[in-house]
């Protein structure tokens, strides 16, 4: 996988936690996060920043927290059995990007 796709898988499996930088070079080993957060808007995705300054060090801290929507269809919802909703939370693409991230983490230098 590519860095922008370990961080998109990264961000998924984060949820409304986010991504900070240095969560970023632990997991994927990118040091240039704002820049794979660039490029996978341009290629569309909502990616939220959301930053904050910490209270002992004055020190600017920055988070990224991807947005996205399950789409239903009218027609995806007959389908569903009667009294089951969609579950909240990530697609199953997520999930398996997720669990492709999760099984080659171990191999990533650190």
């Amino acid at each position: 996988m590519t860095q922008i796709a370990d961080v998109l898988a990264l961000l998924r499996s984060r949820g409304v936690l986010g991504v900070t930088p240095l969560e970023a070079l632990e997991h994927v080993g990118t040091m240039r996060l704002a820049a794979r957060i660039n490029d996978l808007r341009a290629a569309g995705y909502d990616i939220e920043t959301q930053t904050w300054t910490t209270t002992a060090t004055r020190k600017r801290v920055v988070r990224y927290v991807l947005h996205e929507q399950e789409q239903l269809t009218l027609d995806s919802q007959q389908d569903r059995p009667e009294g089951r909703r969609p579950s909240p939370g990530a697609s199953g693409r997520a999930v398996l990007l997720a669990a492709e991230w999760s099984a080659t983490a171990g191999s990533r230098p650190r």
